[in-house]
């Protein structure tokens, strides 16, 4: 499973934008009265379509993610590396998640079957995902927005164009969501988070609040992770053929469903 990392709080990741010039506050740029309406916008995407340009510790990726709540996703990472170009991609079609990766001189595609693993309010926590794509482990596109907003202390400042938001991390909030979600998680792991990634700024447009871009890292002074949103589609009337997968001729899938359940999801 190269290139795929282990879902754990520790990676949780969900990357992180470029980062935003800084706004002249204008009126109308109170705090609170922002965040409601951007989690309006939020509550109501039904399926979504976005590019975005990834930046982690000097390595770059592109990143597509296509969706339709509750429980269908594709994800895929293009990277290039110095033995070529390394295409991943996930899917998760309702009943499999298809894990496909492709390196120059191979292909490998693993199956989860996710009712052995998922929950409704948990349509894609399993033990896999791919880093760098933009999202939280285990949330799609709207839901890793919302939580990144619950979990983060945020002022807002203004523009005639953008909104940004950005502040510290609320511990008792991250913890309390860590703790729902993955209740035998480890506290150094809480711990790691809160210390490389306790600052967010995000930023949307003034007009809609289409999302353009976010940073975290140990401070507002030390971005660690970027994404630049440089296309984002919402409710486009997406089918569900669009998260129909095949392995490519000849590759024959791993059923890893029963490996992922014996070693647990934060080994």
């Amino acid at each position: 499973m190269r290139g795929l990392l282990r879902t754990s709080l520790a990676t949780f990741l969900l990357l992180i934008a470029t980062a935003c010039a800084a706004n002249t506050p204008t009126a109308e740029c109170e705090t609170a009265t922002i965040e409601e309406e951007i989690r309006q916008w939020i509550a109501g995407i039904q399926d979504y379509e976005l590019q975005a340009r990834i930046s982690f510790e000097g390595r770059e990726a592109d990143s597509s993610i296509t969706g339709i709540h509750p429980d269908r996703l594709r994800m895929q990472l293009e990277m290039t590396t110095p033995s070529g170009q390394t295409i991943q991609t996930v899917v998760f079609d309702g009943k499999y998640q298809w894990i496909e990766s492709r390196y120059p001189s191979s292909t490998q595609v693993s199956r989860i079957t996710l009712a052995e693993l998922t929950t409704p309010a948990r349509p894609f926590d399993t033990s896999y995902y791919l880093m760098g794509t933009g999202l939280l482990n285990g949330e799609g596109f709207p839901e890793t927005m919302a939580i990144l907003l619950s979990v983060y202390n945020l002022e807002a400042s203004c523009s005639d164009e953008y909104v940004t938001l950005s502040g510290p991390i609320n511990i008792p909030s991250f913890n309390a969501y860590a703790a729902g979600r993955r209740p035998q998680g480890q506290p150094s792991i809480m711990e790691g988070f809160i210390t490389k990634f306790g600052h967010l700024q995000i930023e949307f447009a003034r007009d809609g609040y289409e999302i353009s871009g976010y940073v975290m890292g140990p401070s507002e002074a030390e971005p660690a992770l970027t994404v630049d949103f440089q296309d984002v589609r919402t409710n486009e009337g997406l089918g569900a053929g669009v998260f129909d997968y095949s392995p490519p001729p000849g590759i024959q899938p791993e059923d890893i469903t029963e490996a992922v359940k014996n070693e647990g999801l934060d080994n």
